[in-house]
C-alpha cells in the first residue's frame, strides 16, 4: 500500500515552482535558502538579512553566503546591493528567477538534433522518438554529475571549512576526470575526510584542502594512503579519530 501525505495546513503557506525540484540541480541548503526567500517574496522579490537567513534555516552565515552565490551562478536568483540613506550598505534585494529557464538552457546547450528533454520522458511511445533511449541518458548524466560535483564540493566544504563553488569549471573538470577514471563519490568522501584529518589543523598544509590538491593526479595514492601527517578531532567515515605526529613532513603533495 502506498504511502500518502495529508495536509492540515488550512491557511499560512505559499507556493513554489516545481521546476525548483524538478531541474534536479539543487542540494539541500539551496533548496533551504531558496524556499525561504520564496516565502518571504512579494512580487518576486525578497531582503532578508545573510543573519536573518542564517538563524532561519539553522546554518553559518558564510554557509548562507556561498549557498546564494551558488544560487546566483545557477541562474535561480539575482541580487542587487542596496544602501541607507546614510549611504551605508542595507540587506540586498533578491529578485526570484523563473527556474524554468535552467531547463531550457540545459536544452539548448545539448545537441541541437536531440528532441527536447520533456518531450522525450513525457513522449517515449511517439514513433519519431524511437531511438532515443541513450540520448536522454546523455542528458541525464549531465544532471547526475551536476548534483555529484555540488554533493562533492559541499562535503569539502563542510569538513574543510572552505567556501569552494561547484559551479567553478575547472573544479569540475578535476572531478569528472576521476570519475572516468571509475572513482565514485565515496571515494571523494574518503579522500577529503583523511586529508582534513592529517592537514585541517595544521597550519603548514591546511591550504592544501583544495580541489586543486585532493581531486588531482595525487587523487589514488591519497584514497590509499596508509597513515598521515595531523592530529584533527575531524571524524573518519566510520566516526573515529586517529592522533598523528604533527612534525612528520609531508612528500608527494603534488
Amino acid at each position: 500500500m502506498a504511502d500518502q501525505i495529508l495536509n492540515q495546513w488550512q491557511n499560512h503557506f505559499f507556493q513554489v515552482p516545481n521546476a525548483v525540484y524538478d531541474n534536479k540541480q539543487l542540494g539541500a541548503y539551496e533548496i533551504a535558502v531558496l524556499l525561504y526567500l520564496f516565502r518571504l517574496s512579494n512580487e518576486s522579490m525578497a531582503f532578508p538579512s545573510i543573519t536573518n537567513i542564517a538563524t532561519t534555516i539553522q546554518c553559518s552565515r558564510p554557509k548562507v553566503i556561498s549557498t546564494i552565490n551558488d544560487l546566483i551562478d545557477k541562474k535561480y536568483i539575482l541580487k542587487t546591493k542596496r544602501k541607507k540613506a546614510n549611504g551605508d550598505q542595507a540587506s540586498n534585494i533578491y529578485t526570484l528567477l523563473n527556474p524554468q529557464k535552467v531547463v531550457n538552457e540545459i536544452n539548448q546547450s545539448s545537441n541541437s538534433d536531440l528532441p527536447p528533454l520533456v518531450n522525450d520522458v513525457n513522449h517515449p511511445s511517439k514513433p519519431d522518438l524511437l531511438g532515443v533511449v541513450n540520448e536522454v541518458d546523455c542528458i541525464n548524466t549531465n544532471i547526475t554529475n551536476t548534483n555529484l560535483y555540488i554533493n562533492i564540493v559541499e562535503y569539502l566544504n563542510t569538513n574543510a571549512d572552505t567556501k569552494y563553488r561547484a559551479t567553478t569549471k575547472r573544479t569540475q573538470q578535476l572531478i569528472k576526470a576521476r570519475l572516468d577514471e571509475g572513482f565514485n563519490e565515496d571515494d571523494f568522501k574518503r579522500v577529503i575526510i583523511k586529508k582534513c584529518r592529517d592537514w585541517k589543523n595544521n597550519p603548514k598544509f591546511a591550504q592544501y584542502l583544495r580541489p586543486e590538491t585532493l581531486f588531482g593526479s595525487k587523487f589514488e595514492s591519497y584514497l590509499n594512503q596508509k597513515g598521515g601527517i595531523g592530529n584533527v578531532a575531524t571524524p573518519t567515515i566510520g566516526g573515529h579519530t586517529r592522533s598523528c605526529d604533527p612534525n612528520q613532513q609531508l612528500e608527494g603533495l603534488f
